[in-house]
């Protein structure tokens, strides 16, 4: 059937050999407009770069709540590709795929790379040939996402995709083409999570990565200077809110935030499940800190944390217990314990220790 969807409007378009260029082809979920977004770019053609002439590929979707929950924004749609200046699937408007099973089948289009004028049969396609399309990374189809129909995790994949370049303007109206064979992603799907929980975190250090839960201590002596905060989704290009309890309370109680009013500055940015956070300088030590991702993900969701060096057993205090653990990983180089981070745990450690003795974190 994928076959017979195209094959017969886009059959004059396919052609010559293959060349040299490369397509890469990106989907990406927009949080601040709740849309899917797929983009693709072509690069890297020896000879005249003159751009995407054809362009198909598959939406796959992993249910068919996924599928119902996706919408066609036409006014995204790519004048070229679009009838009537080009050819679409489906022809009726945009280029925004045929539906089979849970699938959107040959998202795409092409441009009227064959020179018809309309002067028979069909009036489309009429249009004028961009010879530099999808040169730069260019959005090709756009889908509005309605979240508050979708119960659990849902994802978006783009598969089996094929295309044409523009090779040279040839005689006449009729522009020679060639297929790609390189066809690459960036991003290859995306993955939505209904809340997209926040499960976990971790900071990098100087030597390696300390893995945290809620309410852990980071205990090094570089304190807090990035942290990693790992979701089941791809999380939005949103800074958490910020608060902290900085009073040092001894013995330990129960935090009381207020608005972060430190030196640091936070600057966030996602990177696939995560959303990495640096802090510059590092966060204030003797001191605990709320990140509350409510308004980036919809629901009630914080995550708790400690800033104390030498905290090793992460009890908010710095006395006993840390230097048993300290001695419990001798010569190992466990990230917990290695508070001096020279990558081993030794007397260095146990001097961080000694010297922070009695400092408490809320």
């Amino acid at each position: 059937m994928k076959k017979e969807l195209l094959a017969a409007a886009w059959a004059a378009l396919v052609g010559g050999v293959a060349n040299a260029a490369d397509l890469t082809l990106d989907i990406q979920y927009n949080y601040g407009t709740n849309q899917i977004e797929i983009y693709a770019h072509v690069f890297g053609q020896i000879g005249d770069e003159l751009g995407l002439a054809l362009l198909g590929v598959d939406l796959e979707c992993n249910s068919a709540e996924a599928l119902a929950a996706l919408s066609p924004d036409l006014t995204s749609a790519v004048t070229e590709l679009q009838r009537d200046a080009g050819l679409t699937n489906p022809g009726t408007n945009a280029y925004f795929g045929t539906v089979s099973g849970n699938n959107l089948l040959q998202v795409g289009g092409a441009q009227n790379t064959i020179g018809y004028d309309g002067t028979a049969g069909p009036t489309y396609p009429t249009g004028t040939v961009n010879t530099s399309l999808a040169t730069t990374n260019f959005l090709i189809a756009k889908y509005d996402v309605n979240e508050a129909s979708l119960t659990g995790d849902v994802t978006y994949t783009l598969n089996n995709p094929f295309a044409n370049v523009i090779d040279d303007p040839g005689p006449g109206p009729v522009y020679v083409v060639s297929p790609i064979t390189s066809i690459g992603y960036t991003n290859q799907a995306v993955v939505l999570g209904h809340p997209p929980h926040l499960y976990t975190a971790d900071s990098i250090g100087t030597v390696c990565t300390l893995y945290l839960l809620d309410g852990d201590t980071e205990p090094r002596a570089g304190g807090i200077r990035q942290l990693n905060f790992q979701f089941t989704s791809v999380p939005p290009d949103l800074d958490p809110a910020l608060s902290w309890d900085n009073s040092g309370a001894c013995p330990p109680t129960p935090p009381v935030y207020v608005p972060y009013s430190g030196a640091s500055v936070m600057a966030c940015t996602p990177v696939f499940n995560e959303l990495q956070c640096t802090f510059t300088p590092a966060l204030e030590d003797d001191a605990s800190y709320e990140f509350d991702f409510s308004s980036i993900v919809g629901h009630e969701e914080t995550f708790e944390l400690r800033s104390l060096i030498g905290d090793v057993y992460s009890d908010g205090v710095v006395d006993g217990s840390d230097r048993s653990t300290v001695h419990a990983n001798w010569g190992l180089s466990a990230c917990s314990a290695d508070v001096f981070e020279d990558g081993v745990v030794d007397g260095s450690d146990r001097s961080t220790v000694h010297a922070n003795w009695g400092n408490c974190a809320p």
